[in-house]
């Protein structure tokens, strides 16, 4: 459904719109160990949860309303897989 149909009816197939997770998982400044279709993954649950939120007669558009939810997705991906990692410094290495 187009962006515009779906400005009408009120409803958004988050699988038309993969696009903008895949665009904003390129532009996520990511650390080297975390893969991008990590984020992408994380990415897609944040545009589900806004897909359901998303108001249309607010005057928002979709991919401005989505695309702050898919970056805050992403960004919560890294911080939780930074917390898994636990870096022991010892002698002035670092391990992982």
């Amino acid at each position: 459904m187009s962006g515009k149909a779906a400005m009408i009816t009120g409803t958004i197939d988050p699988a038309d719109h993969l696009g903008l997770v895949w665009k904003i998982a390129r532009r996520v400044c990511r650390p080297q160990w975390i893969d991008l279709e990590e984020l992408v993954q994380a990415g897609s649950v944040g545009m589900v949860h806004a897909a359901r939120l998303f108001d249309p007669s607010l005057g928002y558009r979709w991919s401005t309303y989505a695309g702050r939810a898919i970056w805050c997705a992403m960004l919560r991906e890294v911080k939780q897989q930074a917390r898994q990692r636990t870096i022991v410094t010892y002698n002035g290495r670092a391990f992982d």
